[in-house]
């Protein structure tokens, strides 16, 4: 239960507790040097919000590393994540070691093994924010996101751009998000009060306007349905 309430404190990330032979997570951008308003990141994000519209689906696979102030080497893990529209989103870790955590607006699920474990919004009423945080970011929801935080950042000279989003209101340990990308969301980086970085890498990203299938339902079900 402590590990899966502080993966809910950091934003549902995986925080898995195994060391890794990488690199450090570069340091966060001066992308918080830059004010934004909405309709200026409207304009710079236009090639990653046009797919989104409409999408239903988004799935691809990660890779997270996070750099804690009192170690030498981050922790690592990898897997592959789901996004459904106005259902949730899903982690499976695949290294270190199997893991799932699925995160809806009226439930946070981890699963190990044979081993689930349940908590209701109704038990943890952030919950819903960290659900409509995760929603937002990754349909790059600006309305939600600028209730939810101070914005800035903007295009990049490479044609990339970084948003960077600062909590109006205290949300646990984290002070900063900066989401990074170009055709679509490529990175996302969590700056904790501690000095500590997360940093996730989403790769081989598919987005689909189709409805999602029974197999995929299933994930954001307890226990899991198996059509």
């Amino acid at each position: 239960m402590k590990r899966l309430l502080r993966s809910l404190a950091l934003i549902g990330c995986l925080l898995l507790q195994m060391p890794a032979h990488s690199a450090a997570p570069e340091p966060a951008a001066d992308v918080f040097a830059h004010p934004a308003t909405i309709t200026a990141l409207r304009v710079a994000l236009t090639p990653a919000t046009r797919p989104l519209q409409g999408a239903q689906s988004i799935r691809g696979a990660y890779r997270q590393q996070k750099q804690l102030h009192e170690l030498p080497r981050p922790l690592s893990s990898s897997g592959r994540f789901l996004f459904l529209r106005d259902t949730g989103i899903a982690w499976t870790t695949i290294e270190p070691f199997a893991s799932e955590l699925v995160i809806t607006r009226e439930h946070l699920i981890q699963r190990e093994g044979d081993n689930e474990v349940l908590v209701s919004a109704a038990q943890q009423p952030a919950l819903q924010m960290v659900a409509e945080i995760f929603f937002a970011v990754f349909s790059l929801d600006f309305d939600t996101l600028e209730s939810l935080f101070d914005l800035y950042g903007g295009a990049n000279a490479d044609g990339s751009w970084s948003l960077g989003l600062r909590p109006k209101q205290a949300a646990g340990s984290v002070v900063g998000i900066q989401i990074n990308g170009a055709a679509q969301v490529e990175q996302v980086l969590l700056t904790e009060s501690s000095g500590d970085l997360t940093r996730i890498d989403l790769q081989q990203v598919q987005i689909s306007q189709d409805a999602p299938d029974a197999a995929d339902r299933a994930l954001f079900s307890s226990p899991p349905k198996h059509p």
